[in-house]
């Protein structure tokens, strides 16, 4: 949309419409879990035959409903820029959690279980603290290794009881349906095809299925269908389509 810029929304939306098609409505709507908002757009989603300009109507009533709820974040007229991060987020943060993150003392012994957003939602974002880390190792990684950083360092805190640092470590005991990984600290992440992630003692995996660009107050899209083909999107140049 020219007027009421929309590129951000576009981005989410044709991934995850087109894993839809690949993977069909009973993953779909497992991401309803996430809450009202998330429900909202998985059973409009569901009702769609594949038509762009049905699409778009889902998208304007998305947009609609989020600046309702959020109207600082997601403005709904003009030339106004939205972040994918916060969109995902508010999309899909869970009331129920999928694993759990625990600070465990090597000084003193002392655990205490910590919250983190990293066991909540669907967005997983590498914060500037990782960033730095990821840096010292050397100036290109993959997203495997920041996935495993993350779990195995998910932030640092002080112990209550020695006031000594200690790391916080995340296990997850259900597999999330999607994961969106924001590497937009700055972080030179390379996507890997598949990640694998343990999940309650076991090796899960999931493949590539996207990735937003962001770049000059403009986000683009390229989906990876699950034959391996990459298609691209645009909404400034392709239109309502991939390419």
């Amino acid at each position: 949309d020219s007027s009421d810029w929309s590129c951000g929304y576009d981005a989410l939306f044709t991934i995850l419409w087109n894993v839809r098609v690949d993977n069909g409505d009973v993953w779909l709507r497992t991401l309803s879990a996430a809450g009202q908002l998330a429900g909202t757009l998985v059973d409009s989603l569901v009702l769609l035959d594949i038509s762009a300009p049905m699409l778009e109507r889902v998208r304007d009533a998305m947009r609609d409903t989020l600046a309702s709820h959020y109207p600082a974040e997601f403005p709904r007229r003009g030339h106004a820029l939205t972040s994918v991060s916060d969109l995902v987020f508010r999309l899909f943060t869970h009331v129920r959690t999928y694993g759990s993150s625990k600070a465990c003392c090597g000084a003193c012994g002392f655990s205490a279980v910590q919250r983190t957003d990293l066991t909540g939602t669907l967005l997983w974002t590498v914060m500037p603290e990782l960033t730095r880390r990821l840096y010292v190792q050397g100036h290109e990684t993959t997203s495997q290794n920041v996935i495993d950083l993350m779990l195995s360092s998910t932030c640092v805190v002080r112990c209550t009881a020695c006031r000594e640092d200690v790391i916080v470590r995340t296990e997850l005991f259900n597999a999330p349906p999607l994961v969106v990984l924001d590497v937009s600290t700055g972080a030179d992440v390379i996507p890997n095809t598949s990640l694998t992630i343990p999940v309650n003692g076991s090796a899960r995996t999931w493949r590539l299925c996207g990735a937003i660009y962001h770049g000059y107050s403009h986000f683009t899209a390229r989906y990876v269908a699950s034959n391996g083909s990459v298609w691209y999107h645009d909404g400034a140049n392709t239109g309502s389509y991939c390419v």
